[in-house]
């Protein structure tokens, strides 16, 4: 290990440690959080050594267990008397109009109810309740067919069907309409616009160019995640598989009290990676996207078919594509699109500050995968093991290094990760709610340039805000707000005399603020001026309507994305 680098980790951790320890007005660390975890590492001094290795990490973890274990992570077995007692939480927080967290509750108590059990009944219509209560009459309905289906009370039946009679008088058509331009697709990648061209910049990693213009609303890019994992505050939110949330409207999995899916669709596809993890899921999702290493491992060893000896071969000589725009995504091949995850270059140095955290939580991961009865049949010998914890390590590190944010659900979208970083984007990424990630073009982008969003830290946030997500980053931004070089050139156009039109400037804020106009007409009216004024960017006045174009495109999206889980549920 470089010694550079392994001494401003150490001071690194030192500090965080310190920092931790002595955080006044807060609770000590928790079990299992990065705090304790970097006091655990600070107060080992050998787990730091530039000799330690995953043998070393596995030995103080199955010695020291006790040091990070939290019952409250332990997966539980589906018990009556347990989802009674969640549902009665539920309640409670339903009383008090928390409807948000009443479902979380509801959703908790359908997955702890036994298969065919009345307490699904129970879940589902209390779970009816709170989408009666939203206006989500639609989902309500399909949430009172399921109580019935679970066989609920006669003696209860009659609340039950005045709910959905009131449901059905109340539903209603609900259009969202948004006006996106329909443009032709990349032939090998089809949900690429195309005109759009991937290279290696030789300081910035993979970049992606426009190969023609492009106008502001152009929908580039829809992309759905190779691989996803949800922490642990969202398992009974979002579906396991593909983190939508679905309006919260999930099914269990019959095997496990922790796991959720949008549907049998979802659950089926699921089956691949979750038979490795079913059963001790709340401890592996407590780890937050560090879970993604584990989950691309056994994402790797599914498609070469549960053969671990074919993996270790072909990881020893692995030879692939150096980034995913290379792959014919109209011919799909899930193998191929893996082996190009192992060899794939990246913007992030190859070895993160902390490495050792990852060391760390891989030897957790593999003292809870050994737990389950598939995995240890498949790892017999103690190469194999050895080989699954590398991979934790290794995985986990390249999935770092690849994606574009760092956040606590984990997840990998392969093309989006080819994109470059800017805090002043000409384009926004969309995907809170759903699966699916939407990129639009926020303003002109000519042929030549380079396209980009914003990993987090973006040009209209405050300092030190600014400065903590640039932190976050794990790569030195060069972009036109932070390159010394061109700030100051930046910074003179954003401050230059206005060259807008101020008769067009105040129509358009005038149809933005106007409650009777529909969001169609407003965003095309957004859309001609920031197209008409391009040159003016990045300007003020002109700036200040991109960013209003940004926040009625995530409004619109929001909607957009609520209405399509509504069609998805109802059918």
């Amino acid at each position: 290990m470089d010694r550079q680098h392994h001494e401003t980790k150490m001071k690194c951790y030192e500090l965080i440690a310190q920092s931790a320890a002595h955080r006044s007005g807060l609770p000590v660390a928790t079990p299992g959080s990065l705090d304790a975890m970097l006091q655990i590492l600070v107060a080992n001094p050998h787990l730091l050594a530039e000799d330690a290795d995953i043998r070393t990490y596995r030995t103080f973890v199955e010695t020291n267990g006790h040091c990070f274990a939290d019952p409250i992570y332990h997966d539980k077995p589906k018990c009556s008397i347990r989802a009674a007692e969640i549902r009665r939480e539920g309640n409670q927080l339903y009383t008090r109009k928390l409807f948000e967290a009443a479902l979380m509750k509801y959703n908790e108590s359908i997955c702890a109810s036994p298969n065919e059990s009345q307490d699904l009944a129970f879940g589902y219509a209390n779970r009816s309740a709170v989408y009666y209560e939203q206006g989500f009459y639609d989902v309500a309905l399909v949430n009172i067919a399921l109580a019935k289906k679970h066989n609920y009370p006669e003696a209860l039946m009659p609340k039950l069907l005045t709910r959905e009679a009131n449901c059905r008088s109340m539903q209603k058509d609900i259009r969202f309409p948004l006006v996106e331009v329909s443009l032709e697709t990349n032939p090998k990648i089809p949900f690429l616009a195309k005109g759009i061209q991937g290279r290696q910049h030789p300081s910035q990693g993979p970049i992606m160019v426009a190969k023609r213009d492009f106008k502001a609303g152009d929908v580039i890019l829809r992309e759905k995640p190779m691989i996803a994992c949800v922490s642990w505050e969202n398992v009974f939110t979002r579906c396991n598989y593909c983190i939508s949330t679905n309006l919260s409207h999930l099914i269990p999995c019959p095997n496990c009290a922790t796991a959720m899916f949008c549907d049998e669709e979802c659950m089926r596809k699921a089956q691949n990676v979750h038979r490795f993890e079913c059963g001790v899921c709340a401890e592996t999702s407590k780890m937050n996207d560090f879970w993604l290493g584990p989950k691309l491992f056994f994402h790797g060893l599914a498609l070469f078919k549960d053969d671990i000896t074919k993996m270790m071969k072909f990881c020893k000589r692995a030879r692939g594509s150096d980034s995913f725009y290379n792959l014919d995504y109209s011919k799909y091949n899930p193998l191929d699109e893996f082996k190009t995850f192992l060899t794939a270059k990246s913007r992030r140095p190859g070895r993160p500050l902390y490495d050792n955290i990852i060391q760390f939580n891989a030897a957790i991961f593999y003292e809870i995968y050994m737990k389950v009865p598939l995995v240890r049949s498949i790892m017999a010998s103690e190469e194999q093991k050895d080989f699954m914890q590398q991979c934790f390590v290794d995985y986990q590190i390249q999935k770092r290094n690849l994606t574009f944010r760092q956040d606590s659900n984990g997840h990998l979208y392969p093309i989006a990760s080819c994109f470059g970083h800017s805090c002043d984007p000409n384009t926004v990424l969309l995907n809170e709610l759903g699966n699916e990630l939407k990129m639009i073009v926020l303003r002109p982008i000519r042929r030549g340039e380079q396209i980009h969003f914003s990993y987090g830290p973006s040009y209209d946030q405050g300092p030190e805000e600014h400065e903590f997500h640039l932190h976050s980053l794990g790569f030195d931004c060069l972009c036109d707000v932070c390159d010394p070089n061109k700030c100051y050139e930046w910074l003179t156009r954003v401050t230059q005399p206005s060259s807008i039109d101020a008769g067009h400037l105040a129509v358009v804020r005038k149809v933005v603020n106007d409650e009777e106009l529909s969001y169609a007409d407003k965003l095309n009216a957004l859309q001609q001026f920031i197209q008409r004024y391009g040159f003016s960017h990045p300007q003020e006045d002109y700036a200040g309507v991109v960013l209003v174009y940004r926040g009625a495109l995530t409004e619109v999206h929001t909607a957009q994305m609520n209405n399509a889980m509504r069609r998805k549920i109802c059918g």
